[in-house]
């Protein structure tokens, strides 16, 4: 039998207004607690599960990027000793541009973390703003220059079509620009609101602007794919 494995880290200095994954900013001040407790789970499930070895592994969140090294580190070698990595199994840690240091790379790649995804989600400051992102295309931009050149294993991407002001113009300039620096993979989501969100509530007050809605929310995905494609 196979066996994948999702860890969810619960931190997030401040929530994007889309955002309906569990998260809690209190937490930072526990991520040590947070790590061993997950330690303990993972441990449990795998000697429940009869866990003989990791087919995927993937740290979600939340945000993994806001752990220290150390705390990657231990968080690793907890998942090791449950069980060991299957032959070739991919092993994910998702990441905002705006914390990755070359330290934190490093710790990930030590410890047998093989594929990088970044949260880039849309090159345009604009598009980033107006849901609350942290970070902005300066941090976006030099993320993927570190990884470019310290990153030792595969790395993901993701964006967002559909963000309130973007236009196909934009969303393409995204993507173009994003894409030439080596990502052998890209996830396009398109904005989903979601029931409770701070973005969800805006809108159905009327007080969010230029947001793509049916044809036009559709048509941008369909013209990222192309993008895409058109890029290999």
């Amino acid at each position: 039998m196979s066996h994948s494995l999702y860890v969810h880290i619960p931190l997030c200095i401040q929530k994007c207004t889309y955002c309906d994954f569990f998260s809690d900013p209190q937490y930072l001040e526990r991520s040590d607690q947070i790590v061993d407790t997950l330690a303990r789970e993972i441990a449990h499930r795998a000697h429940a599960e009869a866990v003989a070895a990791w087919d995927t592994v993937y740290v979600g969140g939340g945000t993994p990027s806001l752990l220290a090294p150390a705390q990657i580190d231990r968080l690793s070698r907890a998942i090791l000793r449950a069980a060991p990595l299957s032959a070739g199994a991919e092993w994910t840690v998702e990441g905002n541009p705006e914390d990755i240091t070359a330290e934190w790379l490093a710790a990930c790649s030590d410890s047998g973390i093989n594929r990088l995804s970044l949260g880039i989600q849309s090159m345009n400051d604009s598009e980033l703003a107006a849901v609350g992102r942290r970070g902005d295309s300066r941090s976006n931009r030099a993320a993927l220059e570190l990884a470019k050149r310290t990153w030792r294993g595969r790395l993901s991407l993701d964006f967002i079509s559909g963000l309130p002001g973007q236009t196909a113009e934009s969303l393409g300039d995204s993507l173009s620009e994003a894409t030439r620096f080596g990502a052998d993979h890209v996830s396009l989501y398109a904005l989903t609101l979601e029931e409770g969100t701070p973005l969800n509530l805006a809108a159905s007050r009327g007080r969010v602007k230029d947001l793509p809605e049916g044809d036009d929310a559709d048509g941008l995905w369909l013209l990222g794919r192309e993008s895409l494609e058109t890029a290999g």
